[in-house]
């Protein structure tokens, strides 16, 4: 039968005093005194201690390698004791790539969700991508009128630029015939050498089947498309004779693979196919989308500017300009004052050349110089090309100043020196990343998107109505995704984040799926709606998921890490906490009481002391309990509670009675 209490003798770990106590298992129980009085000496440094060092203890020594072992607290034995997890109250690192939903690994359960479930979109037009199978695409080529000539083509190299004799040479070897190259059809038997201009762009496409549209020939139309799919990258093209051609064509055999079997490429048409998701107008696909596509940590889904971290280290004119009232013969350019002298003797002869140029006084104060002067040095003259002398000989050479902001970028982006590195991060600051807007992904990533099956909107008050804006997708200038969003209708996985707690425990507890897609992803939602309800449970539920861990309190830090700890499912583990209701209102704590089941608690709040199975008080070497008296029920799987009067005794109306605890020569 399992120990029902945790029983430690002889504790005299930091200021413990010879302490002898039993805990109960399976109990919230709450340990609360002055401070210095022991209550982190007992939970963290006693109980947490061996239990975590017991467990370490029991792994394999070539585990036991890889893990930082603690050292055994002073106590003479600890019975009954369970491998614990401590939940100390401390903020978390600064990691930038940290968040909510990685913490609490909420996002990881949303990249499944998206991966599975999401419905792609062009990144540009917003229009929503669809796929097909290799049997509907098989149908929609049965559907062209009979007696329609085509050509079955695998593309192997779209728009790139090579000789490519090593993939014509392949085609060949593995017994293709024919080759579409730049548009033309030809013959890779034919006794002359095809040769490509490596400088030009070209489209090879292998030839594998050319046919004529009737009865008979699904099976060897499935099979070629099935071939070119193969080769193709799952793609495949159809070059089809012209709907007004069809009527005048010769009738020939379905397997005939004469010439002339094939419609002059002035008239036919091109048909792609494709089984990824493809935008058929604008040719855009996009392919089977996996967890790691929606993951800011792997190189599928990061945003190739910014790596995923959803800012940028750009340069900042003002900070390369110390003293504005200085002038520039006195060094106010902050950059040309540091570097090696070769540099410094450079960086002089290329102000002089400026300041010649511009026809400025390099005595006057540089905050009262033309804005036109400032602009080209801090981003350059364009093509307008500025003379230098060089050498002892007095050498010109004219050519455009680059400006300091690109030659600072450039130089931090190319160079392999630390050092240099850091000299030029002093004139940087982070700016949101300009192609992902601080989404931390990529274009067609952000495109990927699930909705709610409820509208908002149709219990919303008319002037919320009216202010909302309808849910879409639309490209900008640089190419990035621009998705504006109906207050929660439809979202991509970054505004998933951008929601708080509560909306987004309320988005996913609405999200419409198909019965296929519902069999798919119920296991993922129900795991994303746990996690969410916990944090709810702990007074959290008004944080954003994107919130970077980094910036949260230290009592914020704590519940998050108590939820992710309790969302796990673990069962007979010691969980202890260091005041879990810091910084919580007075209502969340009995939201929080119904979470601390099965948790020794370290804390002085009066709600927990009530919902403790036992409380046990230390004042310097002493122990004593409180006296139990009856206190209003409470929502809580807990055992009977415990009044705490605690302002009662702050103000003398109410003691506790205690003898000294007598401690023998034999306790020491």
């Amino acid at each position: 039968m399992p120990a029902q209490v945790i029983k430690i003798v002889g504790a005299r770990q930091h200021n413990l005093k010879n302490l002898n106590v039993e805990i109960p298992r399976e109990k919230l129980v709450v340990i609360t005194g002055l401070s210095g009085s022991g209550k982190s000496s007992l939970a963290f440094d006693t109980l947490y201690a061996e239990g975590q060092r017991r467990y370490v203890e029991s792994l394999s020594a070539y585990a036991r390698q890889f893990l930082d072992k603690m050292e055994k607290p002073d106590v003479d034995f600890i019975e009954g004791l369970s491998p614990a997890i401590a939940i100390e109250q401390r903020s978390a690192g600064a990691n930038p790539r940290s968040t909510i939903a990685t913490t609490t690994e909420i996002y990881d359960y949303l990249r499944v969700l998206f991966s599975a479930v999401g419905q792609p979109h062009d990144p540009v037009t917003g229009k929503a991508l669809v796929r097909q199978t290799p049997q509907q695409i098989v149908d929609q080529i049965l559907a062209y009128p009979p007696e329609t000539k085509i050509v079955v083509l695998a593309p192997i190299v779209e728009n790139e630029r090579g000789e490519f004799r090593d993939v014509i040479e392949k085609l060949r070897r593995e017994g293709f015939v024919r080759v579409r190259i730049d548009g033309e059809i030809i013959e890779l038997g034919r006794p002359e050498p095809i040769r490509l201009k490596k400088t030009e762009l070209h489209a090879i496409e292998a030839v594998v089947d050319r046919l004529i549209i009737r009865d008979g020939v699904r099976v060897r139309l499935a099979d070629s498309v099935d071939t070119a799919l193969k080769w193709g990258g799952n793609r495949v093209i159809v070059l089809r004779q012209q709907p007004s051609m069809v009527g005048q064509a010769r009738r020939l055999p379905a397997a005939e693979s004469a010439s002339d079997a094939l419609a002059p490429p002035s008239k036919s048409e091109s048909h792609r196919y494709s089984t990824d998701y493809g935008n058929a107008d604008s040719g855009f696909t996009l392919g089977e989308l996996t967890p790691k596509h929606f993951s800011f940590n792997s190189h599928l889904g990061a945003c190739p500017a910014c790596h995923g971290l959803g800012t940028q280290l750009v340069v900042d004119p003002e900070l390369m300009i110390s003293e504005p009232e200085k002038s520039i013969a006195e060094g106010v350019i902050t950059p040309w004052r540091r570097g090696p002298k070769r540099m410094q003797v450079y960086y002089k002869k290329l102000q002089g050349a400026l300041v010649k140029h511009f026809r400025i006084d390099e005595e006057a104060p540089f905050a009262e110089l033309p804005e036109n002067f400032k602009r080209a040095l801090y981003f350059g003259t364009g093509e307008t090309p500025i003379e230098m002398k060089f050498g002892s000989n007095g050498e010109k050479i004219a050519k455009p100043f680059e400006g300091l902001v690109p030659q600072m970028q450039r130089l931090y982006e190319e160079t392999e020196s630390e050092f240099t590195r850091n000299r030029i991060r002093s004139f940087m600051t982070r700016e949101p990343c300009k192609v992902c807007r601080g989404a931390r992904l990529r274009p067609e990533i952000l495109a990927v998107t699930v909705k709610r099956s409820v509208n908002p909107r149709e219990n919303a008050s008319p002037a919320r109505t009216q202010g909302s804006r309808v849910s879409k997708l639309q490209g900008n200038a640089t190419g990035s995704l621009d998705v504006a969003r109906d207050d929660g209708g439809e979202l991509n996985i970054h505004q998933f984040t951008e929601l708080t707690v509560e909306e987004a425990a309320q988005f996913i507890s609405q999200i419409a799926l198909s019965p296929q897609q519902r069999q798919i992803a119920s296991e993922v939602v129900r795991e994303i709606e746990s996690r969410l309800q916990f944090l709810l449970e702990v007074g959290l539920g008004y944080l954003t998921l994107d919130r970077e861990s980094g910036t949260l309190s230290g009592g914020e830090a704590q519940r998050i890490r108590l939820a992710s700890q309790i969302g796990s499912g673990l069962a007979g583990v010691l969980y202890v906490l260091d005041e879990p209701s810091i910084g919580l209102h007075q209502r969340d704590n009995i939201r929080l009481l119904g979470t601390l089941n099965l948790i020794t608690s370290l804390t002085s709040g009066r709600e927990r002391a009530r919902a403790a199975a036992k409380l046990s008080r230390k004042g310097r070497w002493m122990k004593f309990r409180a006296r139990k008296i009856p206190s209003p029920p409470i929502t809580c799987p807990a055992a009977p509670g415990l009044a705490f009067p605690a302002n009662a005794f702050r103000r003398g109306r109410s003691t506790i009675n205690h003898q000294p605890a007598t401690l023998s020569p034999k306790a020491g």
